[in-house]
């Protein structure tokens, strides 16, 4: 099962969650999903919505495929 993280909670996979965008109307869970299965792993920025402070910030996101698991982990940029 594919599943979205977000320290707001957990989204399960629907049709429109790998069709997510960013603020730059980038479809960055593709891109993500792309890097991960193409070369295993890697780096994907993008803009998204930082909980800490409600503002949009760039963010960093590296994804690794473990098998058929793709695992992200990010940072938001200062």
């Amino acid at each position: 099962m594919f599943r979205l993280r977000q320290a707001a909670g957990v989204f399960a996979r629907t049709a429109s969650s790998s069709e997510l965008k960013d603020a730059d109307n980038k479809p960055f869970i593709k891109e993500i999903l792309a890097k991960a299965g193409s070369v295993g792993r890697g780096r994907v920025n993008y803009e998204w919505v930082n909980p800490a402070s409600n503002a949009i910030q760039q963010k960093s996101a590296y994804p690794e495929k473990a098998e058929d698991v793709v695992i992200t982990t990010g940072f938001y940029k200062n």
